[in-house]
């Protein structure tokens, strides 16, 4: 993202609210875990979190020092995808989206063992697809997802 992105994200008021919301780790409530492309914080963050947050009363942990280094963003959303308040992700997907490697990240490391507890296979993980994924044919003109 670019500087004036940034700054008109971090300047957002229904980013400032959902901030002042976060839960996470550290807190006593049970919660959803946001897995978003940082390019579609106008949609996942400013209308649909938002909402989410502020109409319906869910609790949600989302990166919202969007500006850390990755190691620092590594070691924090697993440690909040491994607390056992954590109870599913909630995955905002579009081609970006499966191009990152931070939210495949996410999305994998949901279905570890770690993740979701012992005994358990993985986290829940509910998918809002942002816009529909990109259908290429190959070269024996079969569909595929581009994946």
């Amino acid at each position: 993202m670019k500087l004036e992105e940034i700054r008109e994200r971090d300047e957002n008021e229904h980013v400032k609210y959902i901030k002042e919301h976060v839960c996470d780790c550290a807190g006593e409530k049970d919660f959803i875990f946001v897995s978003d492309k940082s390019d579609d914080w106008e949609t996942v963050l400013g209308d649909i979190v938002y909402r989410l947050v502020k109409e319906y009363g869910l609790h949600v942990y989302f990166d919202g020092r969007f500006n850390d280094y990755a190691s620092i963003w590594l070691n924090q959303f697993k440690k909040n995808m491994e607390d056992y308040r954590c109870k599913g992700v909630l995955a905002f997907i579009n081609n970006e989206y499966t191009a990152s490697y931070a939210t495949l990240l996410e999305l994998m490391y949901s279905q570890t063992a770690a993740a979701a507890g012992e005994g358990k296979k993985g986290l829940p993980v509910i998918p809002i697809y942002l816009d529909k994924l990109t259908k290429l044919d190959d070269e024996y003109g079969q569909e595929n997802t581009g994946l």
